[in-house]
């Protein structure tokens, strides 16, 4: 997929479809199951994410005034990575980042950086006033990529996913604080 070759070439965006949530659900089985070692319990809970956002994010895919949105990145033809913009279930002006995903092969491309850039700028677009999203301390490159987006840390716990990971919200304000 991506080599010395096409090292250079800039992933293109697209919405995802029907076909991709199954190709996220295996993406994250592969990056955080096998590469990282998290436990078995975290694919459920993706499964049970993408049941829940999957037919949601599908329905508005072709309206223009949609406030959601999934995409996927491809390289060279290949999917590269993903990511969601849903709307935040406890505050409508507010939106959650979920599910980024970059292949290994893909990491230090942009794909990650090109993702997390559509989800803000959709975002703008939709009238959202922040993105708040959900990351664990021990993904440092996502941590890295977040902060240099503008997002910060506005809570942490100890995390009921991966035991002695630290849980944290990041946030990022999409306009002024009055």
């Amino acid at each position: 997929m991506v080599d010395d070759a096409r090292a250079g070439e800039r992933p293109l965006l697209r919405d995802a479809d029907a076909d991709d949530l199954a190709w996220v659900l295996d993406a994250h089985r592969t990056i955080y199951l096998d590469d990282l070692g998290w436990p078995a319990s975290f694919l459920p809970v993706v499964a049970g994410l993408l049941a829940e956002l999957g037919p949601r994010l599908l329905a508005v895919r072709d309206d223009p005034g949609r406030r959601e949105r999934a995409w996927i990145a491809e390289v060279a033809g290949e999917r590269a990575g993903a990511v969601f913009l849903v709307a935040h279930d406890a505050d409508p002006a507010a939106a959650k980042l979920r599910m980024l995903v970059v292949t290994e092969r893909a990491r230090g491309h942009g794909v990650g950086s090109a993702l997390v850039a559509a989800t803000i700028a959709f975002a703008r677009e939709a009238g959202y006033r922040r993105i708040d999203l959900w990351t664990e301390d021990s993904l440092v490159v996502a941590r890295r990529l977040y902060a240099r987006a503008g997002f910060r840390i506005v809570a942490a716990a100890p995390s009921e996913t991966v035991p002695g990971n630290t849980a944290e919200t990041w946030r990022l304000d999409l306009v002024p604080a009055s």
